[in-house]
């Protein structure tokens, strides 16, 4: 099955742990679901957080975090899934002198 993103987002670098924990908490608990679970359907996310017959509910909190940029829509050969857009983590530089030490040692 073909995955394509549905929608270019505003935060292409995705979530990292300090925004999710800026969450609300029925944002933050569904995104923590989320993570666990994978690929969700719009029917999934609605039964996880207990508001199945209101559709309108789950697709307004899907669209902010959508628009955040916190979950990606992906298209599908039926209905849409969605998965959580996490941030890349970062590496960490070396200190100046320990790179120029390793730097020194190569030469040699």
């Amino acid at each position: 099955m073909d995955e394509l993103p549905a929608q270019e987002h505003s935060k292409a670098s995705g979530l990292n742990l300090f925004e999710l924990n800026k969450l609300p908490d029925s944002q933050r608990q569904l995104i923590n679901w989320m993570r666990r679970k994978g690929d969700c359907s719009l029917q999934e996310i609605a039964t996880q957080i207990g508001d199945g017959e209101h559709d309108e509910a789950v697709r307004t909190l899907l669209d902010t975090l959508l628009e955040k940029g916190f979950v990606r829509e992906l298209l599908g050969e039926s209905s849409p899934s969605y998965r959580v857009n996490m941030a890349a983590k970062r590496g960490r530089e070396l200190p100046l002198k320990l790179k120029q030490a390793l730097d020194k040692k190569k030469e040699e």
